[in-house]
């Protein structure tokens, strides 16, 4: 260091601080843009939940309506699973093939939430403990603690970035309505089978009430796309950083030696001429006393 020019270490300081000052900027920018896309999906994915469980109150409104004549396709339906066990994989095969399968709430919402899942990039599936349809329980414990989590909040909704599965989580709560409870309620809450303990496709009733939570709605959107396109952002504010470098030390070289170093060599020759001219003119003083020096002794002698 004590080596160096002063322009080099002009030079070598102006490039370290526009080196921290662009990386910084880089971080926050980068930080920004990911912080933008989470919340983007955040709304992505409570929009399709709120469509979801829309569809859910809209066919189960229907249903009380008897809009889709819901006798005669749950006595085909139960025709079909006749002698087959309940919740088992042939019964819940079984069970899609019907029409009536399609006339239940939660299958609406999730017919309806499949539709764009495809082009939207995320997956959707009902989550809960103890499901009827084992695809629908908890697989890892974050989906776990995410469930435990709406079921001790009044929220409703909760959110999550699962790094382990490198996803971005949602959940929104499935709350019983009246309708819900022919299903899932008590022993007398089917008008049309009172005193019993099992749905009409056979499934053990689960003793809740108007609105407690079953479940939740959940969308797993992919975070590998945002990934990647974090490495370009990260890459881009590399090379921006050097561009930056050479172009800020390039244009200080140029204004030093315009401005600093060109006046200060012009004055140093112009000291160093003027040095030149003393000691030419001392040398000239110094030969013109010896001159009479020696004169003043020829005379003497």
């Amino acid at each position: 260091m004590k080596n160096m020019s002063l322009q080099v270490k002009i030079i070598l300081v102006l490039a370290i601080t526009v080196s921290i000052a662009t990386i910084i900027l880089s971080f926050v920018f980068i930080r920004d843009i990911k912080k933008t896309a989470l919340s983007v999906m955040f709304y992505k994915a409570r929009a399709i939940g709120r469509m979801a469980e829309n569809a859910r109150v809209a066919t189960g409104y229907l249903n009380t309506q008897n809009a889709f004549n819901t006798k005669r396709l749950l006595k085909e339906a139960q025709q079909s699973l006749a002698g087959i066990t309940v919740g088992s994989e042939e019964f819940f095969s079984k069970l899609r093939q019907t029409v009536f399968y399609n006339t239940i709430p939660v299958v609406s919402a999730f017919n309806a939430a499949l539709k764009g899942a495809k082009e939207s990039h995320f997956q959707f599936k009902p989550t809960r403990f103890d499901a009827r349809n084992p695809n629908y329980n908890p697989v890892s414990e974050v989906e776990k603690d995410l469930l435990r989590e709406l079921q001790s909040s009044a929220a409703g909704e909760v959110k999550h970035v699962d790094n382990k599965a490198n996803v971005f989580r949602y959940m929104r709560a499935v709350k019983l309505t009246k309708d819900c409870l022919i299903c899932h309620g008590k022993t007398n809450d089917d008008p049309l089978r009172p005193d019993t303990d099992v749905d009409p496709i056979g499934f053990k009733k689960d003793g809740k009430a108007i609105g407690d939570m079953h479940g939740a709605f959940q969308i797993v959107i992919d975070l590998g796309p945002l990934d990647k396109q974090m490495r370009s952002a990260t890459i881009m504010a590399a090379v921006t950083t050097i561009i930056v470098i050479l172009i800020s030390c390039g244009l200080v070289v140029f204004y030093l030696r315009k401005t600093v170093f060109k006046p200060i060599e012009t004055v140093s020759k112009q000291m160093f001429d003027g040095a030149d001219q003393v000691s030419a003119a001392s040398n000239q003083v110094s030969d013109a006393s010896q001159t009479l020096s020696e004169g003043s002794v020829s005379q003497a002698s």
